[in-house]
């Protein structure tokens, strides 16, 4: 039961909340097109059975998808959530993905820098985004290392 795709999720929703379309407005890559398709094929009757979780993980897997990044996918299609944008930088945030919205999720996998993500929330902040929560759903320890290439070129550049 230590693995997150044994786990069953729930979720509560306020009295007036009103459930969304299971694949609403969310902008995903081709790839992620193709698991939203077969997700919103098994979540149809609102549960996912084992050896309907076995499908998914498999697809996932043969389109080498990141499973943590396609799990919050999968939380935001339950939820209805309306939107999904994918972004680098917090300067890529658009002004009109905020009208009208209460609640604001922000995901990132290990791989993703902390100066950045820290980045999106100060320009949440900035935006008038009132209250952040950090929901930590596993701690994380994985080292990249960057490439050969760039590590040449960081020592170039600091003179050294």
């Amino acid at each position: 039961m230590n693995n997150p795709s044994d786990r069953e999720m729930s979720f509560q929703h306020s009295a007036s909340f009103e459930p969304g379309e299971i694949s609403g407005n969310v902008r995903l890559g081709k790839l992620e097109m193709m698991y939203e398709e077969l997700f919103a094929e098994v979540i149809e009757d609102g549960i996912i059975t084992a050896e309907e979780r076995q499908k998914l993980d498999t697809m996932a897997e043969s389109l080498g998808l990141d499973r943590a990044r396609l799990r919050n996918i999968e939380v935001a299609l339950q939820a209805g959530a309306g939107a999904s944008y994918l972004i680098d930088y917090a300067r890529q945030i658009d002004d009109d993905w905020l009208d009208g919205v209460e609640t604001v999720g922000v995901t990132s996998g290990a791989s993703a820098p902390e100066d950045r993500v820290q980045g999106v929330l100060e320009e949440l902040k900035a935006r008038g985004v009132s209250a952040l929560e950090e929901i930590k759903v596993r701690d994380e320890d994985m080292v990249f290392v960057p490439p050969r290439e760039m590590k040449l070129l960081r020592m170039a550049k600091l003179g050294g």
